[in-house]
C-alpha cells in the first residue's frame, strides 16, 4: 500500500521506471522499508496475452447433441456445416455460395444443394426476409455478443430460431 505522506502515484510510477533502469534504486527502497515509510510490492513481468491461433465458434452442446441424436445429422451434412462454420462471419452470417463449397469439398453440386435444403429444414441454416443466410445462433455462435457491433448483434438475433428440439441458448 502506498503511503501518501511519502509518495504519490505519479512518483511511484516514476520510481518504478527508475528501479527497472537503476540498481541503486533498490537500495532506496530498502532504506524506505527500514524507516517504515513505505510498504511496496512491485511486479514487473512481460505481458502475456493469450491469442488463439485458429478460428473458433461457441457451440451450445445440448442443442447440438439433439441435431445428431434426434435430427440424425449425417456425416455429409456435418462436413458441410463445419466448412460453413469456418467461413461464417462474426454474427453468424454466411456469405458463401454452394459452388465454392462443391469445389472446396470436392462434392457434386446436386449433393451440396440437397444438404443445404436439409440444413434449412432442420433449422440449422436460417434465411431471413432479405434472403440472407445464417447459421442458427442457438446451435453455434461466432463471436462474443458484448464485443460485436450493432449490425452483428442484430444478425445473431435474426439467426436465433427456436423449435421443439432447439431451445434458446443466449
Amino acid at each position: 500500500m502506498l503511503n501518501t505522506k511519502t509518495k504519490n502515484y505519479s512518483d511511484l510510477f516514476d520510481f518504478a521506471e527508475d528501479l527497472m533502469e537503476n540498481e541503486d534504486a533498490f537500495a532506496e527502497v530498502e532504506k524506505m522499508k527500514e524507516e517504515g515509510d513505505v510498504k511496496a510490492t512491485l511486479i514487473v513481468k512481460k505481458d502475456t496475452k493469450v491469442s488463439l491461433k485458429n478460428e473458433f465458434v461457441i457451440l451450445f452442446l445440448e442443442n447440438f447433441d439433439r441435431l445428431i441424436t434426434e435430427l440424425k445429422l449425417t456425416t455429409t451434412e456435418l462436413r458441410i456445416l463445419v466448412y460453413i462454420l469456418k467461413k461464417m462471419e462474426y454474427g453468424n452470417l454466411i456469405n458463401i455460395n454452394q459452388k465454392s463449397i462443391c469445389k472446396a469439398l470436392d462434392m457434386k453440386s446436386s449433393n451440396v444443394s440437397a444438404v443445404f435444403k436439409k440444413l434449412k429444414e432442420k433449422d440449422i441454416l436460417v434465411v431471413d426476409e432479405e434472403k440472407n443466410t445464417y447459421v442458427n445462433s442457438n446451435l453455434v455462435m461466432k463471436g462474443l455478443k458484448h464485443r460485436m457491433n450493432k449490425d452483428r448483434n442484430n444478425n445473431l438475433r435474426k439467426a436465433q430460431v427456436e423449435t421443439d428440439l432447439i431451445t434458446r441458448s443466449h
